[in-house]
């Protein structure tokens, strides 16, 4: 088939070329000059060289991977544990993600140290970088005032990872991520909990959907 006969031949769209992969194939006309050479170099008396065309598929790459993993949904109050002098509750009036927010009432009388903790079936944080988490204070709070831990002990009575909360402004929800640093012994997390460093007498305290990221 000549030049003409291929071109008139060909009655089907560019993406029928490729039905599967949605490759689309160059203008014929861009490619019929040089099949046409090939017809008049190939060509001996009395046969007509008849031009093949192959087109390799292109190769199809497909990212996978898990982008985040949920750690705690903050749906109900966290009960693993409570301090004395600290109530919690779930909020369902002040929440941004689902039906509630975890809401802790710390009272003028409660101690430095863990505030509460809530029990979570285990989680390898190991392949993620960094703790990504709603928080809303009802006072403003200093860089490390508070921390998050994550342990895999109940009640976070040890923890791997003591992440600073930085400065808040007061009644502001605020999404941070938290750079969680070496990762690779995080890979049973039971337990998740607040921990006040600096006295700050009564406030509320609210935490909403607690995320482990590969990404800030």
């Amino acid at each position: 088939m000549g030049y003409e006969g291929l071109k008139s031949g060909f009655s089907g769209s560019r993406e029928d070329l490729f039905p599967t992969t949605g490759a689309v194939l160059a203008d014929l006309a861009t490619i019929m000059p040089s099949l046409s050479q090939l017809t008049e170099q190939h060509s001996v008396p009395g046969e007509t060289a008849t031009p093949s065309l192959s087109i390799p598929a292109p190769a199809v790459s497909v990212a996978t991977g898990l982008t985040w993993l949920l750690i705690e949904d903050c749906e109900d109050a966290w009960d693993e544990y409570v301090q004395a002098n600290v109530t919690s509750t779930a909020d369902a009036g002040d929440k941004i993600v689902g039906t509630a927010s975890s809401k802790l009432d710390v009272a003028v009388d409660a101690a430095v140290g863990r505030l509460a903790t809530e029990a979570i079936p285990s989680k390898d944080l190991s392949p993620y970088k960094y703790l990504k988490v709603w928080v809303k204070s009802s006072i403003a709070l200093d860089a490390g005032d508070l921390d998050i831990l994550l342990d895999d002990h109940a009640e976070c009575v040890s923890p791997l990872k003591e992440l600073a909360i930085p400065a808040l402004s007061a009644d502001t929800w605020t999404q941070l991520a938290l750079d969680m640093g070496d990762t690779s012994g995080l890979t049973a997390i039971i337990s998740i909990g607040i921990d006040m460093n600096t006295d700050k007498g009564a406030f509320i305290w609210h935490t909403d959907q607690v995320r482990a990221t590969e990404s800030p």
